[in-house]
């Protein structure tokens, strides 16, 4: 893949916070960390359209004592031809992560991650969703 080089110019604490940002990510370089940015971006603005392919990852931490298990199989059975996988992780004798990837159109993926975080007893949860390319 050809590069194409361009030059920017910006302010010198903002330069600052950058490099101090590329380091605390372990960047190579800015180029790096710009194009990883620049992906992002664009990625995003993709995921606008509903009707954008798109795979999600849902992680949702809960109290393992108020037996949310059922009520979370019986909500992933209803979705079971957009979610491809799930992890179970028992972070303590109270705690447990789940996380469920799913595939399907963003507003969709968007919805069924909407419905397990909305699950009562969920105490976090964050989708985090991406174009297939």
């Amino acid at each position: 893949m050809a590069l194409k080089r361009f030059g920017i110019s910006i302010e010198e604490d903002l330069a600052a916070d950058f490099d101090r940002l590329i380091e605390e990510r372990g960047y190579e370089n800015r180029s790096e960390a710009i194009r990883d940015m620049m992906r992002s971006a664009l990625a995003e603005r993709k995921l606008a359209d509903p009707d954008m392919p798109s795979i999600g990852a849902v992680a949702i931490v809960f109290d393992h004592g108020r037996h949310l298990n059922h009520r979370l199989v019986h909500e992933e059975h209803r979705h079971i031809e957009e979610i491809i996988s799930t992890m179970h992780v028992h972070m303590s004798e109270e705690r447990c992560l789940e996380i469920i990837v799913i595939r399907g159109k963003a507003s969709r993926v968007k919805e069924i991650a909407d419905s397990f975080i909305g699950i009562r007893g969920v105490l976090y949860g964050e989708l985090i969703l991406q174009t297939p390319k």
